[in-house]
């Protein structure tokens, strides 16, 4: 009698060809959740650089508020003198005022000092202006102006700020942050 021949096992598993399918397919999920995670991280920074940017205004409304009977009596407002830039400008911290005794000027520099130096610290590549201006928004960009322009009887004293973020070579096109201080009723 003739061997009897076994019936040949049906191999089940993958080949090569189907493993590096499945694993460029993996990776490509991967490479995808990985963008999504980095493009949330940058939004999240940039949500906490304009928070800041935004305390800082308004710290700097107040300081002006809180100088407005003092430096009425002064011949220059030390604030609207603010046009800073971080890589252009050094600081003078040497307007240190913690008497009773300062005058307006002198209480308004040390401000104008504290909050440069906060500013300089907290946004990177900070830019900060303070001006009287009519027209800070440029309709046609759909953005705020550096430029401070007075075509108005009683202009706006204008707190505008900007910063650098991961897409900018410079500190931006234009203010990030734009705030109007309002005078203080008489």
């Amino acid at each position: 009698m003739p061997p009897v021949r076994q019936p040949r096992q049906i191999l089940q598993g993958f080949s090569l060809i189907e493993v590096l399918v499945a694993m460029m397919i993996l990776s490509i999920g991967v490479i995808g959740a990985l963008k999504l995670q980095l493009s949330s991280m940058q939004a999240t920074r940039e949500a906490s650089l304009a928070d800041t940017a935004t305390h800082l205004a308004f710290e700097l409304a107040d300081r002006v508020h809180g100088n407005h009977d003092r430096l009425s009596q002064a011949r220059a407002n030390p604030f609207l003198s603010i046009n800073f830039q971080a890589n252009e400008d050094t600081l003078d911290t040497s307007h240190a005022c913690f008497s009773d005794n300062c005058t307006p000027g002198q209480s308004a520099n040390a401000d104008v000092a504290e909050w440069l130096n906060k500013i300089s610290t907290q946004l990177p590549n900070a830019r900060a202006t303070v001006c009287l201006d009519d027209t800070p928004w440029n309709q046609p960009s759909r953005g705020f102006t550096w430029d401070c322009t007075t075509t108005g009887v009683r202009p706006s004293m204008m707190i505008k700020i900007g910063w650098q973020t991961s897409a900018d070579n410079l500190a931006g096109p234009g203010p990030r942050i734009a705030i109007a201080v309002t005078p203080d009723p008489d």
